[in-house]
């Protein structure tokens, strides 16, 4: 079991008691209880992964430093270290977040699958060597195991027998106690369909919607196979690409899954209830 919370984008809290009482509430839980927080960080991609012994992992940073005021909300600020930063790939929505990441947090490791060469690339990389930050190439399954119950599975688009395009991203499954979690980056439904040939096992309590929310990803057939309960799109709101599709709604309603957006709710928790 698992439970849902998200941020009202449009509600002020006035009384400082109220929020220094929940802050320190919520703080005191951060090892407490396994998390993924689909952070709101404008059109791009960011998720923080923590687990119940509090080893955090984020996927991906967004386009600007709006990363950093959303990871303090969820991170208490004598927590500087985060355990893995993962690239699903190099495009400047998913990345350029994670420079000041690297500068002003104790990072354990960088993996990623395939390297775009482009100027943030080599940005990030430079930052990662300056403060001695690993850089992890994976090229097929990768597993990193926390605990008895708990671990993540890297697929690099390599291993998956598909045509390759700007867009193949590492792909990242997250199970831990009773909350499972997938995420595509920014995949297509070739890479999705190559995903369900290949690894028969591919069921989720949660996905995160493949390029935020496009036509061209999260597939029909490939919702199915997954079979979430909840989907959850990363996308800024009214942005000129037109994200999410209403072909992308549609396939979803469709099977009757849940549908959150981080443009109309923000900052979108899913706890495991175990």
């Amino acid at each position: 079991m698992f439970r849902l919370i998200i941020s009202n984008k449009n509600k002020v809290v006035l009384c400082l008691g109220l929020i220094i009482v929940a802050a320190l509430s919520h703080w005191l839980e951060i090892n407490l209880e396994t998390k993924a927080v689909f952070l709101d960080v404008g059109q791009g991609d960011a998720t923080l992964l923590i687990t119940s012994d509090g080893k955090t992992i984020l996927v991906d940073g967004g386009p600007d430093n709006l990363l950093l005021r959303r990871l303090s909300q969820y991170l208490p600020y004598w927590q500087r270290r985060i355990d893995y930063i993962l690239v699903s790939h190099f495009h400047d929505d998913h990345i350029t977040g994670l420079i000041e990441v690297l500068r002003r947090y104790e990072v354990g490791e960088i993996i990623y699958a395939n390297k775009l060469d482009s100027d943030i690339t080599l940005i990030l990389e430079r930052t990662a060597q300056e403060m001695s930050v690993p850089i992890r190439q994976t090229t097929k399954e990768t597993k990193i195991k926390f605990s008895e119950d708990c671990y993540m599975l890297l697929i690099s688009p390599e291993s998956l027998i598909s045509s390759h395009d700007d867009n193949d991203s590492l792909i990242t499954y997250f199970s831990c106690n009773s909350l499972s979690v997938l995420l595509t980056g920014d995949n297509r439904q070739a890479v999705e369909e190559s995903l369900i040939k290949t690894w028969s096992n591919v069921k989720a309590d949660v996905l995160k919607a493949g390029h935020h929310g496009s036509k061209t990803a999260s597939s029909e057939s490939f919702m199915h196979s997954v079979s979430p309960e909840f989907m959850v799109i990363s996308v800024g709101e009214g942005n000129r690409f037109g994200h999410p599709h209403q072909d992308t709604i549609d396939r979803a309603k469709r099977l009757d899954i849940k549908i959150f957006r981080t443009d109309f709710f923000g900052n979108i928790v899913i706890r495991d209830d175990k």
